[in-house]
């Protein structure tokens, strides 16, 4: 993220994710984006997942925000995007 100019902007991470998760995006991807992030998960995705719709900063019942929430066609996966910035040597 550091060529981007936004190396620490949890905004601009949110907006790459939500290009790639939605599967009509980018062609040939289909459903590897978020079968890989069910499978990190454990969870085995036994058939193609239908991504209805990919949101940001979603607002909860108790006034928060979830960065980015997926609704496919089983399940509906909900991501809190957190940035480290990491120290660079010189």
């Amino acid at each position: 993220m550091d060529l981007s100019g936004y190396p620490h902007y949890e905004n601009v991470c949110s907006n790459i994710l939500k290009f790639y998760l939605s599967t009509e995006e980018v062609p040939g991807l289909k459903d590897m984006m978020v079968r890989a992030l069910l499978e990190a998960a454990h969870i085995q995705a036994k058939r193609q997942i239908v991504v209805r719709e990919v949101e940001r900063e979603v607002p909860t019942s108790s006034g928060g925000r979830i960065d980015i929430v997926v609704n496919t066609d089983e399940e509906l996966i909900g991501i809190e995007n957190k940035i480290s910035l990491l120290s660079r040597m010189t």
